[in-house]
């Protein structure tokens, strides 16, 4: 490993990414395929998990059950950012 590499280690798994180039840059994320509540509410930067529970609860995000744990798919999330977008506003 050079001085510009980085090793980040995040819930046991690690990631490289080039500190001054940004040409490796890497999250989590881009490992995961499959995220925990936790994870997806950090994903898509809800301010809580009971948000993002209240989103399942609603049925308004896509999501999974493993047993009796919630899962989320990263590229189902990605899909619901893109479409969940609201027009703007129209001048009056």
């Amino acid at each position: 490993m050079t001085e510009n590499d980085a090793k980040l280690e995040l819930d046991g798994l690690r990631v490289d990414r080039k500190l001054d180039t940004g040409v490796i840059e890497k999250t989590i994320f881009d490992n995961l395929k499959w995220l925990t509540s936790r994870e997806a509410t950090e994903y898509l930067r809800l301010p809580s998990v009971g948000a993002l529970r209240q989103l399942v609860y609603r049925r308004r995000i896509p999501f999974s059950k493993m047993g009796r744990s919630l899962r989320f798919n990263r590229r189902e999330l990605d899909r619901f950012l893109e479409i969940s977008t609201y027009p703007k506003r129209r001048s009056s």
